[in-house]
């Protein structure tokens, strides 16, 4: 309790254009209970769905830039504050055509001096490695953001295991520059990933 308690406190004093608000958190009988702001739009996933098909990279850039800003917030925080379950399921578009993170549910904060998380949580095939039996940081997100973009330019699927393929492999219309990119962000050590959200939103302008 004192640990959801702490955590929703955190997640309450956010205060971003691109994230969902926590608007209250209370304890009824059974549990604790986050309130959050209402979302109207599809997410990405659900659109993917809709278009049966691979988004274009003009796009696929302009909405990582914009996953990349809010990153760049939540591990700015003291402590920084990690999102652990980024997919497109968890990125809405609303109608006027902002992108969203929703679902807090898993959100930790960084102690450098924990070696473990207290809880694994995360969707195979988003998860780096570390998450699994270490300690997440935000490079940990910069994973997900690799294979949310894989799976956005590619419209495959991803289940479980570590060997995210090169892009071009599926999608040879994307450029190089973006194919190493997201080589380097699904890297399997997090030193060998870009150093922080903003370090990988740079490369991303450049790439647009």
């Amino acid at each position: 309790a004192q640990l959801f308690q702490a955590e929703a406190h955190t997640l309450a004093n956010l205060n971003h254009p691109h994230l969902t608000a926590v608007l209250d958190y209370f304890e009824p009988a059974g549990g604790w209970v986050l309130v959050m702001e209402y979302v109207p739009g599809d997410t990405l996933s659900a659109l993917q769905r809709r278009l049966n098909g691979p988004f274009g990279e003009e796009q696929v850039v302009a909405w990582a830039i914009e996953i990349c800003h809010v990153l760049e917030y939540l591990h700015q925080q003291n402590p920084p504050l990690v999102f652990r379950d980024l997919k497109p399921s968890n990125i809405m578009r609303t109608p006027d055509g902002r992108i969203m993170l929703i679902d807090f549910g898993i959100a930790r904060t960084f102690k450098e001096d924990q070696r473990h998380d207290t809880v694994q949580l995360g969707t195979p095939g988003y998860a780096p490695p570390e998450q699994y039996g270490g300690q997440t940081e935000p490079r940990s997100d910069l994973y997900g953001l690799g294979a949310t973009l894989f799976v956005l330019l590619t419209n495959e699927r991803l289940t479980s295991g570590f060997s995210i393929p090169s892009v071009r492999t599926v999608s040879p219309w994307v450029s190089e520059a973006l194919d190493r990119l997201i080589a380097r962000l699904t890297a399997l050590r997090p030193e060998e990933r870009p150093q922080s959200a903003r370090a990988a939103r740079q490369e991303l302008e450049r790439i647009a």
